[in-house]
């Protein structure tokens, strides 16, 4: 049927995408089989808090305004899908920002509870903490990112961010290596945020634009008329 040819188009690029970025944890334990013991935990685990966080934030925020976002551009109205992406795009600003604060001011003291819990040491907590602070592009760029790759899926486009994502992520690849022979674990992490960063703002460039150029469309129909 039209319906399920429509729904491949869109949902092949998405399958393309996710195995290109699958890579990446392959990555990550080649290099850090080359730093000192524990690096690779410390690593994972920033990450895996910030994953937590983004979790969250995706199914309180971002996963609701998708089915509002595509009635509204199913009915072209542009002028009310804007406004629900810009609602919610400010309001996962405010609490990345304030994440990303947090971890900074508060990061060390609530991390120290990790001392001593398996192999973590007060050493392995400083480290994590510098870590997650190197990794705070990922929390910014991760929770803006749903926000406008969400808002491009609702236009009914996956392959713009799929594309833009596979150049970004090839682009990354060699940085990151070279972040991690300069600056070690803190460097992957620091790649990491600019990775993020990076493809977010691509996003955000390409989703202002189809909206400029969906409103202008629909203005010059209605007008025709």
């Amino acid at each position: 049927s039209h319906l399920l040819r429509t729904a491949w188009m869109r949902v092949r690029y998405l399958f393309l995408g996710s195995a290109y970025y699958g890579t990446e944890p392959f990555v990550n334990q080649f290099l850090t089989s080359f730093a000192p013991p524990g690096s690779l935990s410390v690593l994972f685990t920033g990450q895996q808090i910030y994953s937590i966080l983004s979790q969250v934030v995706s199914k309180a925020v971002a996963a609701p305004m998708l089915p509002m976002l595509a009635e509204q551009a199913n009915h072209e109205n542009w002028l009310a899908f804007r406004a629900i992406y810009r609602k919610r795009l400010v309001a996962v600003t405010a609490m990345s920002f304030a994440v990303v604060a947090g971890v900074v001011v508060l990061g060390q003291p609530v991390l120290g509870v990790l001392a001593g819990r398996g192999n973590f040491t007060q050493a392995d907590v400083q480290v994590l903490w510098l870590v997650m602070i190197a990794l705070s592009g990922v929390c910014v760029g991760g929770f803006m990112g749903q926000i406008t790759l969400n808002s491009l899926h609702a236009m009914g486009d996956t392959r713009t961010p799929t594309q833009l994502g596979i150049l970004t992520y090839t682009v990354y690849l060699p940085i990151k290596v070279a972040s991690f022979l300069i600056a070690g674990v803190l460097g992957l992490a620091l790649a990491a945020s600019a990775f993020f960063i990076v493809n977010m703002l691509g996003q955000w460039y390409f989703l202002n634009r189809a909206m400029r150029r969906q409103t202008a469309a629909h203005t010059l129909q209605h007008g025709a008329h």
